[in-house]
């Protein structure tokens, strides 16, 4: 299984998703970040990005890969994670991935009353051209929270759901 994480922003309901279903089946998780240089590595002023700045800048998402996935991870121990942090646009790295995945999970940040429909980019490329199964979790701290700049707020969308009865 594969699930698409940003490290920066994530989307709790599709790793809980993501993590659930794994941990069911029995599957390795396959995590990935998919990223891009910095705006001032690709700016007119720079000819090149060295070696040593694209290594750097790809050590800081895998440790920012690592931490984020730790609460997921702890929640659900005997699910094997495999990290896969690629420069690459989101949707090209999942539809890379979705040649040998079972399943491909992404989560859905667009606002459902959008012009340009319920899904964003990425997600739409991918139920177009995956190879695999796509499940679309939607994001539902968004749907509460009523913005409209792609960001819920809080902190819902980052930790990992209590799925434990209470009562």
């Amino acid at each position: 299984m594969v699930v698409r994480f940003d490290a920066r922003h994530p989307v709790g309901e599709a790793a809980d998703f993501a993590f659930s279903a794994a941990e069911a089946h029995g599957a390795h998780l396959r995590v990935v970040r998919a990223w891009a240089f910095p705006a001032e590595a690709v700016s007119s002023s720079t000819l090149a990005v060295t070696e040593e700045d694209r290594a750097t800048w790809e050590d800081q998402e895998v440790l920012r890969l690592s931490d984020a996935l730790r609460a997921w991870q702890d929640r659900h121990p005997r699910v094997t994670v495999r990290p896969d942090v690629v420069l690459l646009h989101p949707a090209e790295a999942l539809l890379n991935s979705s040649r040998t995945a079972e399943l491909l999970v992404v989560g859905r940040r667009t606002d459902p009353q959008a012009v340009e429909g319920r899904l964003g980019p990425t997600a739409h490329a991918v139920l177009h051209h995956a190879i695999c199964p796509v499940a679309v979790v939607p994001h539902a701290a968004w749907q509460r929270s009523g913005r409209t700049d792609g960001d819920p707020g809080g902190t819902l969308s980052s930790q990992p759901k209590n799925t434990a009865n209470s009562s």
